[in-house]
């Protein structure tokens, strides 16, 4: 056995040890307005922390006016990890940053109830194409990469994530402007499987002289589910894209979001083989540590240059195998899948 693979049985023999410190990693800050540093101030802007918190994890803006919430804002200091003040800027002004402990808040999201994301939430692959000035393009790194922002920034207040394509020459011989213009599901489908989100959008806008944007958008919501298509008017790039958003989680929620079960504990067993170093275990385990719904990533076993692992999953083992399925970095094998 090499070197590289008996440190993959070390990793094993820490098992117990490794998820839990995977798990304790710094929750994201939330951060909000605050007029000042007294107690007060701080009161009123830890309940729109919380607000916030609980669009994140359910991406549903009407959850905020529930009574789940206004008992959740009003204790929301039980659920603080930690709070620091930004300084102010001309354009924000003061803000705090404000850190929750997410475990707890989804527990007692799911003890009312409330369907929320999986963890990690879904990734949305985002093609988009964009006609302004008698000029049309596809957003890539350069073009449209203030509009890629916004979008991202707008996603991720419904605590979705986002994924653009690269752009490279290899998109770009797969899929053209008028595929994602003309909303055409298969081109935008087959293009978007190298990138494995669990999701893909594709819109089309057009900004008039005066910044009025109309567009069109085509969503595959997932393997096995319904082609979504729709359009929207608005005054700006701003409106339309935040508009889009909403749509977005509306129609993602029903496929994606869940209740959580702690007496679940739901398991998916892996045999993966053609892992040939340790550097090759990191890889894998990453990838599969960022699939929707994964929660925890033991490996149980070492054979050669196969490795058997265990997933903790928030979501049915049809998803993860979907998932697994859609990837480019994993190919079938008679006993389970082969790492390329």
């Amino acid at each position: 056995m090499s070197f590289a693979l008996r440190a993959i049985c070390l990793v094993i023999l820490l098992g117990g040890l490794l998820p839990v410190a995977l798990a304790q990693s710094a929750p994201e800050a939330v951060l909000v307005p605050v007029a000042d540093e007294s107690e007060s101030a701080r009161d009123r802007a830890l309940g729109e922390a919380m607000n916030v918190m609980l669009v994140r994890l359910t991406g549903d803006a009407a959850v905020t006016g529930t009574d789940l919430a206004e008992r959740l804002r009003a204790s929301a200091e039980r659920y603080l990890v930690g709070f620091s003040y930004r300084a102010a800027d001309e354009d924000a002004g003061m803000r705090l940053a404000v850190r929750f402990d997410e475990t707890r808040l989804r527990g007692a999201l799911g003890e009312a109830a409330v369907a929320i994301w999986p963890a990690p939430p879904p990734t949305v692959v985002v093609w988009l194409a964009v006609e302004q000035a008698g000029e049309r393009f596809l957003v890539d790194g350069e073009q449209g990469a203030a509009l890629r922002e916004r979008l991202r920034a707008a996603a991720a207040s419904s605590g979705l994530s986002l994924l653009f394509p690269l752009m490279d020459l290899r998109d770009r011989r797969d899929l053209g402007y008028a595929d994602v213009a003309g909303g055409f599901a298969d081109p935008v489908r087959a293009a978007s499987a190298r990138y494995a989100g669990e999701a893909v959008l594709a819109g089309r806008l057009r900004i008039s002289d005066d910044g009025a944007v109309a567009v069109r958008w085509l969503l595959l919501p997932g393997a096995g589910e319904p082609v979504n298509r729709w359009q929207a008017e608005a005054g700006g790039t701003g409106p339309a894209l935040a508009s889009a958003v909403g749509v977005l989680a509306e129609r993602l929620r029903p496929v994606y979001a869940y209740v959580p079960d702690p007496e679940a504990g739901r398991r998916v067993a892996l045999t993966v083989a053609g892992v040939e170093s340790l550097a090759d275990h990191r890889r894998l385990q990453g990838y599969l540590e960022g699939l929707t719904g994964v929660e925890r990533v033991v490996t149980t076993a070492v054979s050669g240059t196969q490795v058997r692992m265990q997933l903790a999953v928030s979501v049915d083992e049809a998803r993860i195998l979907e998932a697994l399925a859609r990837d480019e970095r994993l190919g079938e094998a008679d006993d389970g899948y082969r790492w390329r």
